[in-house]
């Protein structure tokens, strides 16, 4: 049934948008507070909806639905939280679009689609499967053994010559292989529609709608769509819009860092890329601007440093992931620790356990909690950077400590060492603790198992005590965060960053954003509920959580290693994804060792 608080038949029988209800009754308070929520939100967040894959005949439909959410709940949420809840609550309804359109787009494949006469990229392809999570499933179409070479020239883009000499295969059996995997992947790929239903998902962020020109407003695309990180942007593009009171900001949020840098590759080659963009500190942020490359485009940001005095206000180590070839690329937001432990604190109360602090301990206490048939140990790796996550910065940093984990991905180490062996061994008991959905659910969803009492513990970077927080959860009686198990004072850390691209269509506006991201009134604004620490040295701890000062003591103490997104090239990491993922699958370490073996080479060049 239609709300007539909210919205009301337009000419054509299309339903206008939502329209603030009348005040009288007792209503008066609550009512007023709906009705500054809706003049305030109804048209960022429509484009918010579009932004994150709702069709455009769906977007009024979800703008709708959502405010009835809150409408039915508002009398519960505390004053000033309402733009924050209408938002996840928006993201969720579109998460529900977007599962509903791909019902029907495979329902339709099934019964319409009709082959086209010349068969998609592979390269293609993949981004595109990657981007859906439907990579696993082609590659199991695969013929086994052609598995491994697939994956070696598609994902870690090595030649068959090359491919030959690391697997010590004669070069006509690499060469078979390979032309049999590419002639099954690109059938597998057209019985799906592969080829032709993902650009009709993906929301088109590559043409920039007429209302995102008004009054010049910067446009920001970023991955950051879960509870905790909506909450947390809100805040910080609030301190713009303070002195930008007559504009705003285009906030374009894509589900998933895969689908999000696959539409910043697609738009910054095609020459209209958003303004600035979300992009990991170092490697990924470099990409964007080797000189002389067809890449290069991004504006190195030296006089933006100079001129807000930044080069005092950020460590070295972290200038060093926005700094390529002498020159200053982006601004570094925040510092997420990657290698830390979350528990539930009841669960570990009610069977006398305490928070792990070694590999052995972490065994020890699943062993105790799957006896009383709890769930040890919540994962989620639909999106499968999860698990090599775990694995390498967590795992191996235990196994063999930071400073091997920092020379195997520069190259330094051999991918047949008995400390990745031995990694491998613990994941595999790790994956043996976890909950059976753990293929089908992404990080959040992992998070969520614990934050409902549904498992004891996870590992994931501490952008779960943002989700956590947000979701009501506190942190002295429901759940605690720790370093990872064995992490040995070995800080492993990812720093968000935003740079300036040479064809921004608002360069002034996107100038000043990044002027607010980097400033201490934003980052003290942003981090506190991103679960994250600011990336300043200067910033206001009193405004943080104990667990986030006691983070930013050990990220100034420890040694500190950056992420693999940081320091790996994607050519690599693509490719070790995939790996791990057929390893949670199969748990053949075989062919993990293999696949890094062959391309190992990557991380030397």
């Amino acid at each position: 049934a239609v709300d007539p608080r909210l919205a009301a038949p337009a000419p054509g029988g299309r339903r206008a948008q939502p329209s603030p209800p009348p005040l009288g009754g007792t209503e008066d308070v609550n009512t007023a507070r709906l009705r500054a929520l809706v003049a305030q939100s109804r048209r960022s967040l429509g484009h918010y909806l579009a932004q994150l894959g709702v069709p455009p005949a769906e977007v009024d439909d979800a703008m709708q639905e959502s405010f009835l959410v809150v409408a039915t709940r508002l009398a519960s949420l505390p004053a000033g939280s309402e733009r924050a809840f209408l938002y996840a609550t928006a993201s969720r309804i579109a998460g529900n679009a977007r599962r509903g359109l791909r019902r029907r787009e495979r329902a339709r494949d099934r019964l319409l689609y009709v082959p086209r006469d010349v068969s998609p990229a592979v390269d293609d392809a993949i981004d595109q499967m990657r981007a859906r999570g439907m990579l696993e499933d082609a590659l199991d179409e695969l013929p086994s053994e052609s598995v491994l070479v697939f994956i070696l020239a598609e994902l870690h883009g090595l030649s068959p010559a090359e491919i030959a000499q690391d697997l010590g295969l004669p070069g006509g059996t690499v060469a078979s292989r390979l032309r049999r995997a590419r002639q099954h992947f690109a059938d597998w790929a057209r019985r799906v529609g592969a080829a032709t239903a993902h650009d009709q998902r993906v929301s088109p962020l590559g043409r920039r709608s007429p209302s995102s020109d008004v009054g010049g407003n910067p446009e920001m695309l970023s991955w950051w769509v879960s509870r905790g990180e909506v909450d947390a942007l809100s805040a910080l593009l609030r301190v713009y819009e303070r002195a930008h009171p007559d504009g705003g900001v285009v906030s374009a949020a894509v589900a998933g860092n895969a689908v999000a840098k696959e539409q910043v590759h697609k738009r910054m080659t095609r020459g209209v890329p958003p303004d600035t963009f979300q992009v990991n500190g170092g490697i990924d942020l470099f990409a964007w601007a080797r000189r002389g490359s067809v890449r290069e485009r991004l504006e190195p940001i030296d006089c933006l440093f100079s001129s807000e005095g930044w080069e005092r206000a950020f460590p070295s180590d972290v200038l060093d992931l926005v700094r390529h070839e002498g020159r200053l690329y982006g601004v570094p937001v925040d510092i997420h620790r990657t290698n830390a432990l979350f528990f539930s604190r009841p669960i570990l109360a009610k069977h006398g356990l305490t928070p792990p602090a070694t590999l052995d301990d972490l065994h020890r206490a699943a062993e105790v909690l799957r006896g009383a048939g709890v769930v040890p140990f919540a994962i989620g790796y639909a999106q499968p950077w999860t698990l090599t996550m775990l694995a390498f910065e967590n795992v191996l940093v235990a196994v063999a400590g930071g400073d091997y984990y920092r020379d195997f991905f520069a190259g330094r180490r051999r991918a047949d060492d008995p400390e990745l062996r031995a990694t491998l061994e613990h994941v595999a008991r790790i994956l043996d603790y976890a909950n059976a959905d753990a293929p089908r659910l992404e990080w959040d969803g992992a998070v969520e198992l614990l934050r409902g009492g549904r498992a004891a513990m996870t590992i994931m970077g501490d952008w779960a005590k943002g989700y956590l927080t947000n979701s009501g959860s506190a942190l002295d009686c429901d759940f605690g965060e720790v370093a990872s198990p064995g992490a040995g004072g070995a800080f492993v850390f990812a720093t968000d960053t935003f740079g300036l691209p040479k064809r921004a269509s608002h360069r002034a506006g996107a100038i000043d954003l990044l002027r607010v991201f980097g400033s201490r009134e934003g980052q003290d604004a942003f981090n506190p509920i991103k679960g994250s620490i600011p990336a300043r040295t200067d910033a206001d701890l009193s405004r943080y959580d104990p667990i986030a000062r006691a983070t930013a003591r050990d990220f100034w103490s420890s040694a500190r290693y950056p992420s693999i997104a940081s320091i790996a090239p994607s050519a690599f990491t693509r490719g070790l994804d995939v790996a791990m993922a057929r390893f949670a699958r199969r748990r053949d370490p075989e062919f993990v060792i293999s696949a890094i073996r062959a391309s190992y080479g990557l991380l030397a060049r």
